[in-house]
């Protein structure tokens, strides 16, 4: 299991749950269920965002690591070869996927 996997695996039981400051910086569930208290304001801010910042985060590495893998993939520098009306001495090449994208897919991704 790599690292981005076990994070996964660790922020996955509490993902979606909403977590808050009370006021005394106790960091609570939506049921009010004491998470941590914490004696640092700006630490307790942080913490308690901490499972909506580390979903965002992984998210951001998943759609980077998907146009990466796109232009990783091999297959996508192949040309293809095409025939006019099925007339084998009437050949084009269509230009491989990676040209056609022209790195639109690199800055979506950044």
């Amino acid at each position: 299991m790599n690292k981005i996997d076990e994070i996964k695996e660790d922020l996955n039981p509490v993902a979606d749950e909403m977590w808050a400051l009370d006021a005394f910086d106790v960091i609570v569930d939506q049921d009010g269920s004491i998470i941590a208290e914490v004696f640092d304001k700006d630490a307790a801010q942080l913490l308690g965002k901490a499972n909506k910042h580390i979903t965002y985060l992984l998210a951001e590495i998943e759609r980077k690591d998907e146009a990466l893998r796109f232009y990783a993939d091999t297959k996508q520098y192949e040309q293809e070869k095409c025939l006019f009306d099925g007339n084998e001495n009437d050949v084009y090449y269509e230009a491989p996927e990676i040209m056609q994208d022209l790195g639109e897919r690199a800055r979506a991704a950044l």
